[in-house]
């Protein structure tokens, strides 16, 4: 089997990833930087993005800056555009892949529907949904400079097929599309043809990330 280094080359550009400590985004960086791509890793633990770091570094040689940023916080975001260019210059691949993280000590959040609080609502949003929108906004100009920008954003395969849809109303589900209604083939179905489930083609299911676009 050919190693991901064999299939393409991104020497010389830059990812960006939220959520970047993260099992996800942890993984994703390490393949990114196999493939020789440096990386800048956003995240709000210090401890959790020096280790993240450092691991990337001694398995693959890459250079990987970190970036201590609060995405619920808006002046926080717009500092962004300005660090990079500091760090690097350009900016080639955005992953949106930072999520809201709440726990039962935080007030209506895991509760009944009538207990909920509007505010936590909103920093929900704020982390999942606005900040998505804002990065891609602000960053947009540094990932058309050299016509070949891309920005990823990974959502959830609950939002989809999960064993509790509430888990990512009007969150995370807000990055996902729907897919259209497909009407019944009306045609016999080929036996000799096998069935790997259904897939909507603009969507890779593991963990609802969808396919990248360009930034043209």
């Amino acid at each position: 089997m050919k190693k991901l280094a064999e299939l393409m080359n991104l020497q010389g550009r830059v990812a960006l990833i939220t959520g970047g400590t993260g099992y996800i985004g942890v993984a994703m960086a390490s393949a990114l930087a196999e493939l020789g791509c440096n990386l800048c890793l956003l995240d709000l633990q210090d401890d959790a993005l020096v280790q993240a770091a450092n691991r990337l570094r001694a398995e693959w040689g890459a250079r990987v800056e970190t970036l201590r940023i609060d995405l619920e916080n808006e002046q926080e975001r717009n500092t962004l555009p300005h660090a990079l260019s500091a760090l690097f210059g350009r900016l080639d691949i955005l992953i949106n892949n930072a999520g809201f993280v709440g726990d039962s000590q935080l007030q209506g959040w895991v509760a009944p529907l009538e207990e909920q609080r509007v505010d936590t609502w909103r920093r929900a949003l704020e982390v999942n949904l606005t900040a998505v929108f804002h990065l891609s906004q602000i960053l947009a100009s540094m990932l058309r400079e050299y016509g070949k920008g891309t920005i990823v954003n990974i959502s959830s395969i609950y939002g989809v097929a999960g064993p509790d849809l509430r888990l990512y109303e009007g969150t995370k589900m807000g990055t996902q599309r729907k897919p259209p209604v497909r009407r019944k083939c009306q045609n016999r179905p080929n036996p000799h043809r096998k069935s790997h489930g259904h897939r909507h083609p603009l969507r890779l299911h593991a963990r609802g990330m969808h396919r990248a676009r360009p930034i043209n």
